[in-house]
């Protein structure tokens, strides 16, 4: 149920104090300015509008759910004020904000005559910028020339005041049968001796809230809670069996509650961990606060239902020793989300992960979301069931899945590194693998979209590792499709894409090399004992193999796969099925060649040399190659290259392709050598210069 903000109207006045007819009031997350709703009844079912446009006379129906920033404006847009965090306690209890300046630790200076809203005995909610706010009673306003003068009953004013409340029900914050009791530390809590029904303000940087006293048996949570974030036993039951001081927390805490600092330069490593690890065990929302907020740790870890918020950063500390994870999620620890935080690990390694999980064989973490988040470092997951990485960014680190259970979407995730990175190994974009049997993680099908990789060597990855003999290959009917990969590395052994698994649908992505590379091993996609796999509408450009579909193992060819409707340029090899190779299809597939003083292979389908006995070591067979344009126009390119080369081969077909050059070289359009039982059938072989160039020839 949403709080009213101001009991039945929220009211507002300019600063001459007349209602602020028209006024506007944003409403935001609390010490954000992303947008939150604010709603015209209790029962949330409708939004006001964002901002909230007051009427003629200065007023509007508001309520709030949470904690918000709020800025009160008029109707041209001019500021009145801002509030930040408001909740709906707190809404209901401060009004006519001004801005103040400092005139002794005990008075302060507003401009104008505001000693009708400023009266004795009102308490006043001072804002000096910091993470808290002071509070103290009103002894006297006085106005003279133009400014009143406001004295309190306590020296809380400081040099760097901004702003100052009022507030509107009389001289305690919070109406209760003893009056607000303001406490300045947590020892002052536990010395004093509170009655039921009791309601205080906590002071201390950082820690500052209300609380109340609840005198039931809370010895289990006061005994939970070691950092005091929620719950503070007064010293006469310091076990909290006679009840305890308790946070009012509307669902949400922040670090900063139970002893943080969220200041790396000040922050001592245990303290810090403590206290952010309290946070988390609450297991209430944990609100990481704005960017200025960074939590330097040893490592900390997730629980059950644990959700991480805001905008803050959790950092290793410089004196932490472990390695392996930095923001850890164990076994049980189910229902984990992380949406906007930032995680900060860089330069742990491969395997090292700044957010990781952690489980036995046979046991997995479930419904994991990790959402809109900055990783610097790798995020390493492994035996996972129903994990959502989505809309990250990933700077100098991998997204790393090892041994998938079921239901991985990895979707508009932007990953990039610096430079090459090579100590992080091959996993420089996205790895998806499996090292364990499938009878315990049945690769379930995963879906790779609308992500962006930039990296040094490898830009996606997906193989089975598990060295079983069953031929079993990884995710099954998954999906990779709509990606950008830009290898900037300068490796040799480089790959887009390398792809050691069954039925995946690859289509629609773009892989590039940002320098042209034609060493050996750089392949744009790299399809290997794979099979069913559907390649089409890909952009591939700049490796010396763009698409290889192939196996070096003859019990595990590559089979059944359809490479159609691809687009292949500044490759030396455009696209190639060889070895253990068979009844793929290679169509309406687009190859431009390079301008370049090498031997190119537009397209290949060979297996190895025919043996002694007739048969093949590597079996090449029943391989179709249909409607596909072959475009050159160099004269750098060396003689006797061939544009469609067919053999060694069994019962290949070569149909309806356009072979086009443009060249004073002399070329093979169509080359077949070793090709048994080969169709060579209606094909289109054009050279518009003068070179002498075979349209087709057969050698077997």
């Amino acid at each position: 149920m949403a709080v009213s903000m101001i009991g039945p109207k929220f009211y507002a006045w300019d600063r001459d104090g007349k209602p602020l007819a028209f006024g506007k009031l944003y409403t935001y997350e609390a010490r954000t300015n992303y947008p939150k709703a604010t709603y015209q009844t209790e029962d949330q079912i409708t939004e006001n509008d964002n901002p909230v446009i007051l009427n003629g006379e200065g007023y509007a129906n508001i309520y709030l759910s949470g904690s918000y920033k709020m800025v009160l404006k008029d109707s041209d847009e001019n500021e009145i004020w801002t509030s930040d965090p408001v909740t709906a306690n707190e809404a209901t209890e401060w009004a006519n904000c001004r801005s103040a300046t400092y005139a002794s630790p005990t008075s302060f200076i507003i401009t104008g005559n505001v000693t009708v809203a400023y009266e004795v005995n009102r308490m006043v909610r001072i804002d000096d910028g910091t993470t808290s706010y002071a509070y103290a009673r009103i002894e006297s306003a006085s106005f003279a020339a133009g400014e009143t003068v406001v004295t309190l009953n306590e020296s809380v004013v400081t040099t760097s005041i901004e702003t100052v409340c009022v507030s509107i029900v009389g001289p305690y914050s919070l109406p209760s049968s003893s009056g607000i009791i303001v406490f300045s530390s947590i020892s002052d809590m536990e010395d004093y001796t509170p009655s039921v029904g009791d309601a205080a303000y906590l002071s201390y940087a950082g820690r500052s809230g209300d609380f109340y006293f609840d005198s039931s048996d809370l010895s289990t949570e006061v005994s939970a809670d070691t950092q005091q974030g929620i719950y503070v036993a007064p010293n006469s039951d310091l076990t909290g069996a006679s009840g305890a001081w308790v946070r009012e927390t509307q669902g949400r805490v922040n670090p900063l509650m139970f002893g943080a600092t969220g200041d790396p330069a000040t922050a001592v490593m245990a303290t810090e961990t403590a206290a952010l690890q309290a946070a988390i065990n609450s297991g209430l929302i944990v609100d990481l606060l704005d960017v200025s907020y960074e939590y330097a740790v040893d490592y900390v870890d997730a629980i059950e239902n644990t959700t991480l918020v805001g905008k803050g950063k959790i950092s290793k500390h410089e004196d932490s020793a472990v390695t392996g994870y930095l923001l850890r999620v164990q076994t049980g620890a189910d229902n984990v989300t992380l949406c906007g935080i930032a995680v900060d690990y860089e330069n742990g390694g491969f395997g090292v992960g700044a957010v990781a999980t952690d489980t036995a064989i046979g046991e997995t973490v479930k419904n994991l979301t990790i959402t809109k988040c900055r990783i610097n470092g790798n995020l390493a997951l492994s035996r996972c069931d129903s994990s959502d990485v989505s809309k990250n960014r990933v700077v100098n680190g991998t997204i790393q899945v090892v041994n998938n259970y079921s239901n991985l979407s990895i979707i508009n995730n932007f990953v990039t590194h610096d430079d090459e990175f090579s100590a992080l190994g091959p996993y420089n974009g996205i790895g998806i693998n499996s090292t364990e049997d499938a009878t315990l993680y049945p690769r379930e099908p995963a879906t790779i979209t609308g992500n962006i990789v930039t990296c040094g060597r490898m830009g996606f990855e997906s193989r089975d590792r598990d060295g079983s003999s069953t031929g079993d290959n990884l995710d099954t009917r998954s999906i990779f499709s709509g990606n950008i990969i830009k290898i900037i590395g300068n490796y040799s052994n480089s790959f887009g894409l390398s792809l050691n698994a069954d039925a995946y649908d690859i289509s629609d992505n773009v892989i590039m090399r940002e320098v042209y590379r034609a060493t050996n091993g750089t392949y744009g996609m790299e399809i290997v004992g794979s099979s069913r796999n559907i390649i089409t509408n890909n952009r591939v450009i700049g490796f010396r193999l763009g698409i290889v579909a192939y196996s070096s193992d003859p019990a595990s060819p590559a089979v059944d796969n359809i490479i159609s409707k691809n687009h292949v340029s500044e490759c030396l090899t455009g696209i190639s099925v060889h070895r253990a190779a068979s009844r793929n299809t290679i169509s309406q597939n687009k190859i431009d060649v390079p301008d370049v003083s090498d031997s190119i292979t537009p397209i290949s389908i060979s297996g190895d040399a025919v043996l002694s006995d007739g048969t093949f070591n590597y079996e090449c067979s029943d391989n179709t190659c249909t409607h596909n344009t072959v475009k050159l126009s160099s004269d750098s390119i060396p003689s006797g290259n061939r544009m469609i080369t067919v053999g060694p081969s069994i019962n290949t077909r070569v149909q309806n392709n356009i072979v086009i050059l443009d060249t004073n070289v002399s070329l093979y359009g169509i080359y077949v050598t070793q090709g048994l039982h080969a169709k060579i059938l209606d094909n289109y072989v054009r050279n518009d210069q003068v070179g002498y160039s075979d349209g087709v020839v057969i050698f077997n």
